[in-house]
């Protein structure tokens, strides 16, 4: 995190917005490298929430790169935790993505090329550069979860490329591996390795906490109407106790008049008592479908997906793997090529016959060749000569002799 520290605010927003654009989602960050994280408390409070869509495994994101807010967990809106986690002293903090700043940034480099020539010694098939290129020598590109990305070498720059990584803030979290300069795409635009598949991690939800978001407000509203609605109910009844001005006694009944006013007034106060026992049962029905739903098991929302089996064949590395042939395969070959050189796919004005010191090999396709005073029966069998193949040995060199191929027949 910045030096600055981190703001704390009481409670979070629903406003959202990333990359300049307003958004109908709001992520947050789950890492033991925040300040103040409790490993066990905070990485499992917001499970609490109603509101989780998915948790993705996001590896390559570190603090510094994001613009982070920290706020503490909003018992406001989701319900007290203290319950459900005894342990938390207080109430913990959430780290809400506010903004990505870093999004671009470089992870490693690797060798392309790693021969052991020994130019002008005795032939050796490890001298035969074309053997170093594809699709004898190749290279994988891997971080274990997505599929791996192939490396040509010869379509990388320089012998030590660098290694990039672009990453986003979504729902997915997707983010790509490249290759700078691969093909000569920069920043990996196009030529990298995008993580297709989503990294969700299992998470669940509280029966409780969606209760709670969605119903307090109306819960506490329906207790308080019956209160009022009791109260009001049981201020009449009391009304109805009071003598009225115009009331009379009946003398020649008074016993009968005094058990008519004892009646009524045992039944204006069971009707106070019935008003007052509706609220307690409105109370107490509450009271007990939270205890239901604090004792429900937690909701699964999502089982996630295989991310778990890559990240344990994978070590949580991205992982470079060479390929290419066994020894004695690059032995066979590395003799044809040095009798026999490999195709140029070219067009030539004229086939290079001396670009290797022993000797060179031409087998041309069609060949047209002009001459003077050359009569065509001749002609026409130099160009089938130079179609079906032909070995020029450079005699005027030293230690050259015509058949001996056991010297390294290197370039110059």
């Amino acid at each position: 995190m910045p030096t600055g520290g981190v703001s704390r605010v009481t409670e979070d927003t629903w406003a959202s917005e990333n990359y300049n654009m307003p958004c109908g989602l709001y992520f947050y960050y789950l890492n033991d490298q925040l300040p103040e994280w409790n490993n066990e408390l905070s990485g499992g409070i917001l499970g609490n929430c109603p509101a989780i869509q998915s948790v993705q495994y996001v590896p390559f994101l570190n603090p510094l790169d994001m613009d982070l807010n920290s706020v503490e967990y909003d018992t406001v809106r989701f319900g007290s935790i203290d319950k459900i986690r005894p342990a938390l002293s207080s109430t913990p903090l959430v780290y809400r993505v506010k903004a990505l700043i870093t999004n671009l940034k470089g992870i490693g480099k690797f060798k392309c090329y790693k021969p052991s020539k020994s130019i002008g010694g005795e032939r050796n098939w490890r001298n035969e550069s074309r053997l170093y290129n594809y699709p004898y020598a190749f290279g994988m590109l891997t971080d274990n979860l997505n599929t791996p990305m192939e490396i040509k070498y010869h379509l990388c720059t320089n012998n030590e490329p660098n290694v990039g990584v672009r990453s986003t803030i979504s729902d997915r979290c997707s983010y790509s591996l490249f290759i700078d300069n691969y093909k000569g795409d920069k920043d990996g635009m196009l030529e990298a390795m995008v993580s297709g598949d989503s990294h969700e991690l299992p998470s669940s939800s509280s029966a409780y906490g969606q209760w709670f978001a969605g119903n307090k407000n109306q819960t506490r509203q329906n207790i308080l109407n019956a209160s009022s609605d009791a109260f009001m109910q049981n201020a009449q009844l009391q009304k109805q106790l009071l003598p009225s001005t115009g009331s009379q006694i009946n003398l020649t009944n008074p016993i009968g008049s005094a058990l008519g006013m004892v009646s009524t007034y045992q039944d204006n106060q069971f009707n106070q008592q019935m008003n007052n026992k509706n609220v307690q049962n409105n109370i107490t029905s509450v009271m007990a479908q939270q205890q239901d739903l604090k004792s429900t098991p937690n909701t699964m929302i999502s089982m996630g997906s295989d991310v778990y089996y890559g990240l344990d064949k994978g070590g949580k590395k991205v992982t470079f793997h060479r390929f290419g042939l066994t020894q004695d395969y690059y032995q066979r070959l590395g003799d044809y090529f040095a009798m026999f050189g490999y195709k140029q796919n070219r067009v030539f004005n004229s086939p290079p016959t001396r670009t290797r010191y022993y000797y060179n090999y031409i087998k041309t396709v069609g060949v047209n060749l002009s001459s003077e005073g050359v009569p065509r029966e001749a002609l026409e069998q130099i160009k089938s000569i130079y179609d079906n193949g032909v070995t020029i040995w450079h005699i005027d060199r030293p230690g050259v002799v015509v058949g001996d191929i056991s010297k390294d027949n290197y370039e110059i």
